[in-house]
């Protein structure tokens, strides 16, 4: 791929989380509608704070509270049946902006066809849900830096679009 380089980073060992899946866990059984999954945690969110805390312990990330919820999120996913294929922990920073204030880890999704970016960090489903039209279009709007998960990391090499059209 030219413009995403498969990689061997420790970040896709945080998808496995510290421990045994029982860490990490949310009720979720299979693969469920994205939205539903994040009603679920909006309207529990002591709980879902919970779980992210239970899951990361004393380990710190650099990228702070957006990057914890992003890996948790798409570790549940992952656990719940999402092939590593269709659901990611995606690393961008929006077009445009300073990559010190606009860097920001959201979990990517593809349910029934369609790809969802989740954002586990905002605290209704109206801002923490959106369907995509596209991967492609949502990297058109965000500079990548990295798509991972427990099986996979990519690092973007150049504008990180060009060879997203066989993602969806």
């Amino acid at each position: 791929m030219s413009n995403l380089e498969q990689v061997n980073l420790a970040y896709s060992s945080d998808v496995n989380g510290p421990g045994p899946w029982e860490t990490a866990v949310w009720p979720v059984k299979e693969a469920i509608h994205p939205a539903q999954l994040m009603g679920s945690i909006f309207g529990q969110r002591s709980a879902w704070d919970q779980v992210v805390a239970s899951y990361w312990g004393d380990r710190h990330s650099a990228f702070g509270d957006c990057y914890m919820n992003a890996v948790v999120l798409c570790s549940i996913l992952r656990h719940a049946g999402y092939p590593a294929d269709s659901c990611y922990v995606s690393i961008t920073c929006h077009l445009g902006e300073d990559f010190g204030r606009a860097t920001h880890a959201t979990t990517l999704v593809q349910h029934e066809g369609t790809w969802f970016m989740l954002d586990a960090t905002k605290r209704d489903l109206f801002s923490g849900c959106w369907k995509l039209a596209s991967l492609r279009q949502f990297f058109e709007r965000n500079r990548l830096f990295c798509l991972f998960n427990d099986r996979v990391a990519f690092l973007a090499t150049g504008d990180g679009v060009a060879d997203l059209d066989r993602r969806g």
